[in-house]
């Protein structure tokens, strides 16, 4: 299953010469869509298989997307166990065809996210006093995966109101932008964002529960034993 979306991502950069990452992170979740194009100008040596038949033959644009449109891609690295695989949806635009890949994470679990591992050696997610630190690190591997050296350039978007620390290269509204180039890949893209304050966790509701019950008890005992004292004067 690795090797199929290694090679998803290898032949459907081709032809624009470069890549976009996109994730909006909003309610502690991770939205993750990507999209994979491969135009109907390619060659019959960028539609072969690297892997399995290096000289072709060559596919069609619709041959190529329907291929890999009949795969299943986990949406987890490294758990070969899992049954969780990112959406499937095809896709154009002008003379593109292509695949969009989407799929839905908790802050914790976006470290496992498989799109992010085939780009970074290093990929880090952190929670630390209610802010998620997300570190990616290493990128020179999605331009070494690319056999046929035709991707320029990987764009990273991140999309959130949340972040209060980052490195981007640009940003524009809620918008960050990292590009990643063949010429410099391993720029690190360092953000940081607040943990998801929408529901309290289990711990704190219990906190909450005994500091609620412990106000009542003490307004209780303080009444009764006011009318108490009262009555005693009488």
């Amino acid at each position: 299953m690795k090797k199929k979306l290694l090679l998803l991502i290898i032949i459907l950069f081709l032809t624009g010469c470069d890549a976009t990452y996109y994730a909006e992170i909003k309610n502690g979740k991770v939205y993750e869509s990507t999209n994979f194009y491969v135009s109907n100008l390619d060659s019959v040596e960028n539609n072969a298989d690297f892997f399995e038949n290096p000289n072709g033959p060559s596919k069609s644009a619709d041959e190529l997307v329907e291929d890999y449109y009949n795969q299943d891609y986990l949406a987890y690295y490294n758990r070969s166990s899992s049954n969780q695989y990112y959406k499937k949806e095809k896709i154009s635009y002008e003379d593109r065809k292509g695949l969009r890949l989407s799929y839905t994470y908790s802050l914790k679990d976006y470290q496992d996210s498989s799109l992010l591992h085939y780009c970074f050696d290093t990929v880090s997610v952190e929670n630390q006093k209610g802010f998620y630190t997300i570190d990616l690190k290493d990128s020179e591997k999605c331009f070494t995966q690319d056999v046929y050296q035709m991707l320029d350039s990987v764009n990273i978007q991140i999309v959130s109101n949340e972040i209060i620390e980052h490195n981007a290269d640009s940003v524009n509204g809620s918008i960050y932008t990292w590009v990643l180039t063949k010429d410099n890949p391993n720029q690190e893209i360092h953000f940081k964002i607040k943990a998801d304050s929408s529901f309290l966790s289990s711990t704190e509701i219990v906190i909450l529960i005994i500091l609620v019950f412990g106000i009542i008890t003490f307004i209780a005992v303080y009444k009764v034993m006011d009318y108490m004292d009262k009555k005693k004067k009488r």
